[in-house]
């Protein structure tokens, strides 16, 4: 009898022991070590179980293993103890992994018990309310995150009427489960990883740093929920394509990290998976404002950044390119959003342009963008091009050269104004015909006539530079990529209407833009209000 309470004496003093240096490693965050102390002490099975499951499962919560930590809680609730502070922890445990509607009937259990819950309570709610319906308050979300240098917003995913399934040459894709309009958001989305430029200060930024740094992260973030694997190596791996991205060692000295052909001595050596670096280059996302570079845009001051950052995102990965996408996609802090640009109809794919850079050049050079990227675009406007007649590319690229070489005139004369006006009649009647390949191939000549009705302004030739932007509107629909351009562009229009004493036909540009800038972000009057504060409007409103 007496060696039995001997040996219970013991077993409590030493689960007491672990117990004590747990809650210091803890305390230090030394998590991997305070989890080994919480298991060893639990595996003793001492009276206080459920208190230990409890502390361990703040030790899961902190290493986002939010699966084991429900587990330890739901295990300590059958035990003697604070249930109110288990039931909390539940609560905010809930709220980490997404499930806000399970948040709310958690904490609606412990409201009437201590009012101090009611602001969590609230915060649930606001978070079923944008992951059942897509509501968000876009603007709040544009002040929190330009105030944080890591903006990682507590927002809820959206996914609205879309579902993945097989595509017709394409493998995977995302289709529409019914009509959709334009300016329908389509789903939101947080990142299965994500690395901001401002976490890669310490060297100097490169795209090799940046993708260095989120394969970091990927790395740590399945080591520490391995049942997310199967999600992100379902996603396309680019490890094939010609000149992937192949750092040939990775190794860490304090807390940095760095990419070299050799190896310092004593460094541990960590060799990337190729698998998950070919995920990377095929569906990593940039990380950028899209709303401040709008604002800078129209204000005139250009982007005052460069890429923000980089990140995985998993259901926008599986959507497809198009050079005439129907959707466009911007982020805000670590929320990246995709909406329907063009009306589209049930079971139509949804598309989006993985290139900005290359929306305004020909098919021979996008096809450079697209090889590194692993893929071959088909979609329509790159087989009309393909199709594309010998005498029609020689009429356009001839009218190209024309329209750049007038852009750099003083002046210009009556021949040269109906030169300009012959070429864009030969454009604009080619493109009434929705079969001729220059009706989607017109976009290259956007930019250059934009940039001619420019120079033409200074030249106080009005009448001709409005002529020039309107038919570079009408050889251009709205699609992604692009979008933020064309609205930048719609600003100009208005310009040149008020600058020539037209204010009707400057209201109804800014009409069209007003239009444009709710399809592209949503956010309704207050947000076109935010952005467009200026004399302009106030002058024409």
């Amino acid at each position: 009898m007496s060696n039995n309470t001997n040996s219970s004496s013991s077993m409590m003093q030493s689960a007491t022991d672990l117990q004590a240096d747990a809650n210091n490693q803890f305390s230090c965050q030394n998590y991997a070590a305070a989890l080994e102390s919480y298991t060893k002490a639990i595996d003793l099975l001492p009276d206080n179980i459920g208190s230990l499951l409890s502390q361990r499962s703040r030790v899961y919560t902190e290493l986002k293993m939010y699966e084991n930590a429900l587990c330890d809680l739901d295990e300590a609730l059958k035990y003697p103890g604070d249930h109110t502070e288990r039931l909390f922890h539940r609560a905010r445990v809930l709220y980490s992994m997404g499930r806000y509607s399970d948040t709310v009937d958690a904490l609606k259990l412990l409201v009437p018990k201590n009012a101090s819950y009611v602001k969590d309570y609230k915060r649930a709610l606001e978070r079923v309310l944008e992951q059942k319906y897509g509501r968000y308050d876009i603007i709040g979300m544009y002040n929190e995150a330009k105030h944080q240098t890591l903006p990682c917003l507590d927002r809820a995913e959206y996914t609205g009427s879309v579902k993945i399934t097989d595509i017709a040459r394409k493998g995977r894709g995302v289709v529409v489960t019914q009509d959709v309009s334009a300016g329908t958001l389509l789903l939101s989305s947080k990142p299965y990883a994500i690395v901001f430029q401002y976490e890669t200060e310490e060297s100097p930024y490169s795209a090799e740093l940046i993708q260095m740094r989120l394969y970091e992260k990927l790395s740590q973030k399945l080591r520490q929920n391995p049942s997310t694997a199967d999600t992100l190596l379902e996603l396309c791996s680019a490890a094939s394509i010609s000149q992937p991205y192949k750092p040939q060692y990775m190794y860490h000295q304090g807390s940095r990290s760095y990419i070299s052909n050799t190896l310092p001595p004593g460094t541990l050596v960590q060799i990337p998976n190729e698998r998950i670096i070919g995920i990377i280059r095929a569906n990593s996302f940039h990380v950028g404002d899209e709303i401040t570079n709008y604002i800078e845009g129209i204000s005139g001051e250009g982007s005052t950044k460069m890429t923000d950052g980089l990140g995985i995102w998993i259901l926008p990965s599986y959507i497809n390119h198009s050079c005439a996408s129907n959707a466009e996609w911007f982020t805000i802090g670590d929320m990246l959003f995709v909406r329907a640009i063009q009306d589209i109809v049930e079971g139509g794919e949804v598309t989006i342009s993985y290139s900005t850079e290359s929306a305004f050049l020909p098919l021979a050079e996008r096809n450079k963008t697209f090889k590194s990227l692993g893929f071959v675009c088909i979609c329509e406007m790159c087989e009309l091009e393909r199709n594309q007649s010998e005498a029609a590319r020689y009429r356009q690229l001839n009218h190209i050269q024309d329209i750049v070489l007038m852009k750099t005139k003083t002046h210009y004369n009556h021949e040269a104004i109906l030169r300009i006006q012959s070429i864009i009649r030969d454009f604009t009647t080619a493109s009434t015909d929705i079969s001729s390949p220059i009706h989607l191939m017109g976009v290259v000549m956007f930019d250059p006539l934009v940039k001619l009705a420019a120079n033409l302004l200074t030249c106080n030739e009005y009448k001709t530079a409005s002529i020039c932007v309107q038919a570079a509107f009408e050889l251009l629909p709205r699609r992604g990529g692009i979008l933020c351009f064309r609205m930048m562009r719609m600003m100009q229009v208005a310009g040149f209407y008020f600058k020539n004493g037209r204010k009707k036909e400057a209201k109804r540009w800014m009409d069209l833009l007003k239009q444009d800038c709710e399809i592209m972000f949503g956010g309704g009057v207050k947000l076109w209000e935010m952005l467009h504060k200026q004399d302009l409007i106030n002058a024409i409103s």
